[in-house]
């Protein structure tokens, strides 16, 4: 099936912008594999698809305060996003803006890293001087901001008309030409990260 078919699907009215009140009447489609039909239905309507010795499988994740906040050995203030964990619990891949090898940042309460390189994607790599490093993105952390492009124009933090970031700075990664159009692969801010694909932007006037 070809992948451009779906590019012409207007999705967006599709997309629920609030959770369903009461939560568990949220639509629920039902695939049967048997004969190959779906079905439209509620989700508290889920257990009439249970047999005796099923499991489901409960997703809990959710966002943590990923945002933190360091100092490097100059005194010079660094913000970290912490992206993912590596291979060990104490070593994770993370955004930053102020990245030297070999550097190690101090984010307070006896809490230190060490970036030790990149990832494939270009990402540091930090190694903490603690195994779990969570109590203190608990305690110390800021939550990234999440939403569609439309609800973080509503809040203010992208001017929607000129697509210019409000926030207090922007990394991106950017592919074509400025005069042209130009593809945005991935923007940070200075509270969080987002990752946009299929949009573009205009170089204006004044150069940005």
């Amino acid at each position: 099936m070809a992948f451009e078919r779906f590019k012409k699907l207007d999705l967006d009215p599709l997309i629920a912008k609030q959770p369903a009140t009461p939560r568990d009447s949220a639509r629920q489609m039902v695939l049967h594999r048997d004969t190959h039909t779906i079905e439209h239905r509620i989700f508290r309507d889920i257990h009439e698809y249970f047999n005796p010795g099923d499991a489901l499988v409960i997703n809990n994740t959710k966002v943590f305060p990923a945002k933190l906040f360091a100092h490097k050995p100059t005194g010079g203030k660094v913000e970290v996003l912490l992206v993912r964990p590596m291979q060990k619990p104490n070593v994770w891949a993370v955004l930053t803006r102020d990245y030297k090898e070999g550097i190690t940042l101090d984010f307070g309460d006896g809490l230190r890293a060490k970036a030790t390189g990149k990832t494939e994607n270009n990402e540091a790599v930090l190694e903490f001087n603690q195994e779990d490093i969570l109590p203190f993105c608990n305690a110390h952390g800021l939550m990234p901001i999440t939403g569609t492009w439309e609800e973080l124009v509503e809040q203010g933090y992208i001017d929607g008309e000129n697509l210019v970031w409000n926030g207090s700075g922007c990394l991106f990664t950017l592919t074509g030409s400025a005069e042209e159009g130009f593809q945005a692969e991935k923007w940070a801010s200075g509270l969080g990260a987002y990752f946009f694909t299929g949009c573009t932007a205009r170089k204006s006037a004044d150069g940005s």
